[in-house]
C-alpha cells in the first residue's frame, strides 16, 4: 500500500496569492502526515517589488513535508516585455506565460529525481497552463482560490462576459448593467476591471484562456457563507 502522496503547488504570483496558498499547503500537511508538497514560486519582484523575499518563506516553512522551491527569474528582456503591458492582471498573466517553460522543466526534474510518485497538482487561476503538464503525466490538477466564491464566479463568466462588453474605444455601450452568476445585484460597466476594455492587449488574452481552461477543474476556495451575502 502507498504511504505518502507528493503534490506540486504552483501558486500565482504576488503575496497576495503566495502566502495564502502557502498557508494551506502547510495546513493539508498538518492534516494528515501521508502528504508531503513542494511548493514552486515564482520571481516576481519585476511587478510586485514590495514581495518579501522567497528565501525568508523558504526558511519559514521548510520541513519534511512541505519545502518551497524558488524558480529562476526571468531574463532582463522578457521582463521588459512584460512591464510594456499594462499594470495589474494583463502584467502577471504575461509573467505567468513567460515562466510556464521554466515550471515545466521544475517538474520534470522533481519526477525525474523524486522516489515517492507525483499524485497531482495544486494550481492557483492564474497558473492554469499547468494543467497540460498535468494531462501528460496523467495526474490530477485542483485549484486553491485566494479569493472569495463570488470573485472565482466572476473570473469562470469572463469568456462569456468577453463576448458581451464592448472594447474602451467603441462608441456608445450596448449594457449598463450585467447579471454574474453568485452576485446577488447587477454590476454596471463603470465597476468592471479597466482592462476587459483593452482585449487587444496580451495580458488579457493570457486570462481569458486562463478562465477557459478553469471551468473543468475542481476548485478549493477561500469563503464562508456572511463574506458572501452581499
Amino acid at each position: 500500500m502507498k504511504s505518502k502522496a507528493e503534490l506540486i503547488v504552483v501558486p500565482g504570483p504576488g503575496i497576495g496569492h503566495l502566502v495564502p496558498t502557502i498557508e494551506f499547503a502547510r495546513a493539508l500537511t498538518q492534516r494528515d502526515h501521508r502528504v508531503s508538497l513542494t511548493v514552486l514560486a515564482m520571481d516576481d519582484s519585476p511587478i510586485a517589488p514590495a514581495t518579501p523575499s522567497l528565501r525568508h518563506f523558504a526558511s519559514l516553512i521548510s520541513t519534511d513535508h512541505l519545502r518551497l522551491v524558488q524558480l529562476p527569474s526571468l531574463s532582463p528582456q522578457t521582463i521588459s516585455q512584460i512591464l510594456a503591458n499594462r499594470p495589474g492582471i494583463p502584467r502577471i498573466g504575461l509573467l505567468v506565460h513567460h515562466y510556464m517553460p521554466i515550471i515545466k522543466d521544475s517538474v520534470s526534474r522533481i519526477v525525474s529525481t523524486e522516489l515517492t510518485q507525483l499524485d497531482g497538482f495544486i494550481l492557483d487561476t492564474f497558473t492554469s497552463g499547468v494543467l497540460e503538464i498535468a494531462d501528460e503525466l496523467g495526474v490530477p490538477s485542483y485549484v486553491y482560490y485566494t479569493s472569495g466564491a463570488a470573485v472565482l464566479s466572476f473570473m469562470l463568466h469572463l469568456p462569456d462576459l468577453d463576448s458581451v462588453v464592448e472594447t474602451e474605444t467603441e462608441s456608445g455601450s450596448n449594457w449598463a448593467e450585467l447579471t454574474i452568476p453568485s452576485y446577488s445585484n447587477s454590476v454596471p460597466r463603470s465597476a468592471f476591471p479597466q482592462f476587459m476594455f483593452h482585449k487587444d492587449d496580451e495580458g488579457y488574452k493570457r486570462l481569458l484562456d486562463s478562465s477557459k481552461k478553469l471551468r473543468n477543474v475542481n476548485f478549493y476556495s477561500y469563503s464562508y457563507q456572511p463574506m458572501e451575502s452581499k
